[in-house]
């Protein structure tokens, strides 16, 4: 089990396919995001968990948007 945190700049929109940050099998929980970020700038986050049983994957239902200012 694991989860993919997914990053964009809009609200609404500009998430990509590819996950901006994949967690290890069963070995972290939580994420800080210090990659490439701009002061002011607003980002927005989403999460899903994925689960692979006989080599097939299983999403969960998506995480509420967050969002956070870098300084």
């Amino acid at each position: 089990d694991y989860y993919e945190v997914y990053r964009s700049t809009k609200r609404y929109s500009g998430y990509t396919n590819t996950p901006f940050y994949k967690t290890q099998f069963g070995l972290k929980r939580y994420y800080t995001n210090t990659k490439d970020l701009k002061a002011g700038t607003r980002y927005y986050y989403k999460v899903r968990g994925v689960r692979v049983i006989d080599g097939k994957k299983y999403y969960t239902e998506w995480s509420n948007k967050a969002w956070r200012k870098a300084k």
